[in-house]
């Protein structure tokens, strides 16, 4: 006889993420402003959905400083969130 599998479902819930705009090194407040997004605005995205066990990133850029880029991915990352 098969063992019946229970399975708990958590509730996931989304928090998003939005990199729009160029990817710029420069941690200014204003960056937003000249259409840049920075690991800065990243990180205040994040904290901003502290609650979400689910973080979806909605990209539209077209491209930029690849150092920063990869320092908003280990951003990201660190979470230890599930990213989508």
């Amino acid at each position: 006889m098969a063992k019946k599998q229970t399975i708990i479902c958590d509730e996931v819930i989304e928090g998003h993420i939005f990199v729009y705009g160029e990817i710029i090194p420069w941690q200014d407040e204003k960056a937003k402003e000249y259409g840049g997004v920075n690991l800065k605005d990243v990180v205040n995205q994040i904290n901003n959905n502290k609650e979400a066990t689910k973080l979806v990133v909605h990209v539209h850029s077209p491209g930029g400083d690849v150092w920063e880029g990869f320092a908003i991915q280990d951003g990201l990352i660190v979470t230890g969130k599930q990213i989508g």
